[in-house]
């Protein structure tokens, strides 16, 4: 027969240990609710903030982020990252030149993935000439030539160094103008003035005389 001491002190521990774990239980649930309560807010500033921003300046943000990427190995038109950005145009392996392929990448990333990048090419000329018909590209409307005057930041402005060959030679993804200038973040173009600024090997912001400006495109973001 059991001891009545014994026995009321097993009722007494198990209750003791029902009241510690009713405690914790407690301190759990509040912890949880402060962490919905947080996360909830912290979803709320990031959609708020994803709403302001719209597709336009999340491709440039993203073009942004990239700035110091270079080829690897030098002057092969590859590298972990560029060749990816290749692929995505159509060019399995890359080893092409890639300042088309950038700001491609750029609107794909930008556009969530709506605007194909394989659809847009990795042509300069190509790109300017569709743009100046308005064709549709990748099933969207929307892509057409404009005055430097008229870009957003994101749109694309292309660039012609040296005379004859194709009419452009070189796009960058415009951030501003001042009216004297054009400040762009290009991929596949040179540090500095030094060196091959059509086929230079990184990604960089350059700032350009209006001279060397040969047309202008916009792209099709939902703003």
């Amino acid at each position: 027969m059991p001891n009545p001491k014994d026995e009321l002190k097993a009722h007494e521990d198990r209750a003791k240990r029902a009241r510690s774990n009713i405690a914790k239980f407690k301190r759990l649930m509040a912890h949880n609710a402060l962490v919905l309560k947080l996360e909830q807010q912290r979803a709320a500033r990031v959609k708020k903030k994803i709403a302001n921003t719209g597709e336009r300046s999340a491709a440039v943000k993203w073009a942004l982020s990239t700035v110091g990427v270079v080829e690897s190995p030098p002057f092969s038109n590859q590298g972990p990252r560029i060749t990816k950005w290749a692929s995505l145009c159509g060019y399995p392996g890359g080893g092409v030149p890639w300042c088309q392929v950038f700001c491609a990448t750029s609107a794909y990333v930008g556009s969530s993935h709506r605007i194909n990048p394989a659809d847009v090419g990795g042509y300069t000329v190509s790109v300017v000439d569709r743009a100046t018909r308005h064709a549709k590209m990748g099933g969207v409307d929307g892509w057409k030539k404009i005055k430097l005057s008229e870009c957003k930041p994101g749109d694309w402005v292309y660039f012609k160094f040296t005379p004859g060959g194709d009419s452009v030679q070189h796009v960058g993804i415009f951030l501003k103008s001042n009216g004297s200038s054009v400040t762009c973040v290009e991929g596949n173009t040179a540090r500095g003035n030094g060196g091959d600024q059509a086929n230079g090997g990184g990604v960089f912001v350059r700032t350009r005389s209006l001279d060397v400006v040969a047309a202008c495109v916009r792209v099709p973001y939902k703003d």
